[in-house]
């Protein structure tokens, strides 16, 4: 519900404090600011509780109750074979006041704060524009902390959870202010505040002709090109590398800052070797892949599904 004030040149729209829980107080925030017919960068709201809760999901229990964590359990979650099982899901329900935002002088005004993250959501950074402006207070810490917490829980990332470093990040933040009594930023800052488990991106296979990416132009003693030498016939020597057949690798699993398990992709196979060698080329194979060498030197030859040299 909002109370309305008019001006002489616009009428301003006040929205009353409104207290829900949510798991995604960024949807709130937009959803308010729509029924109230605002723009969402009009409201504001403070974090007054968040409660984090888990479970091991089963197929067998579409309807597997939450447990709820407490403060030291969080900290102590730090087992990859529980985190990287994609069956453990994690959640957090915040407790949120909502509220336009005041014309007030606030303090951190000019302390420009940007929550950003890597593309897979496992790297966190805290961003100190170029210009920022903050005065240290005895309550600094702790207020620097629930700004954070506030950009963190806004893009949907957990809070409490991967952050181990943080209170080192705003013990650094601290002193610098606190020493300058009032500090200014020259530059930009970037601080890596949440990481999580990060992903291997799968491989696909491949197949490298490297005697293909061979360019020789051979020029006799009459100064004639030799066209034979022109991509038509490749000269080798032994022991080089012909072909090269690039494994696929299947990626490795990951969970975001945002508490979703990563699954990495099936690997597309396409170029397995289908053709043959004869014994001018030798094969070697290893866990990652297979390498095709040559024995003499000599000119390469493919036909009827064969190189030769």
């Amino acid at each position: 519900m909002a109370l309305f004030s008019s001006g002489k040149d616009k009428k301003t729209t006040k929205v009353r404090p409104t207290v829900l829980r949510t798991q995604n107080v960024a949807r709130e925030l937009l959803q308010i600011a729509h029924s109230n017919n605002i723009k969402v960068e009009e409201l504001d709201f403070k974090l007054l509780e968040t409660k984090t809760y888990t479970r091991l999901k089963d197929e067998a229990i579409p309807d597997m109750e939450w447990t709820e964590m407490s403060q030291e359990e969080l900290y102590e979650m730090d087992d990859a074979t529980a985190l990287l099982n994609a069956n453990f899901e994690i959640k957090q329900v915040h407790e949120v006041e909502i509220f336009s935002k005041s014309n007030d002088e606030s303090l951190y005004k000019n302390f420009k704060l940007a929550v950003g993250a890597n593309a897979t959501k496992c790297k966190v950074y805290l961003t100190i524009s170029a210009g920022s402006e903050v005065q240290y207070s005895e309550t600094f810490e702790r207020e620097l902390l629930a700004l954070i917490n506030k950009r963190k829980v806004r893009a949907g990332i957990l809070i409490n959870v991967f952050d181990e470093m943080l209170p080192d990040v705003i013990s650094k933040i601290s002193a610098f202010v606190r020493v300058s009594k009032k500090a200014i930023y020259q530059k930009k800052e970037t601080l890596l505040i949440a990481e999580s488990y990060e992903p291997k991106l799968t491989v696909n296979d491949a197949l490298i002709l490297h005697f293909e990416n061979k360019t020789e132009i051979v020029v006799d003693e009459n100064k004639k090109m030799d066209y034979s030498s022109r991509g038509f016939i490749k000269n080798v020597k032994k022991d080089e590398l012909l072909i090269e057949y690039r494994k696929a690798k299947i990626g490795k699993a990951g969970r975001s800052c945002r508490g979703f398990f990563i699954k990495p992709k099936e690997p597309v196979i396409r170029y397995e070797p289908t053709f043959k060698i004869d014994e001018t080329i030798k094969e070697i194979e290893t866990f990652d892949n297979i390498h095709y060498i040559a024995v003499i030197n000599g000119y390469i030859s493919f036909e009827d599904n064969k190189y030769a040299i």
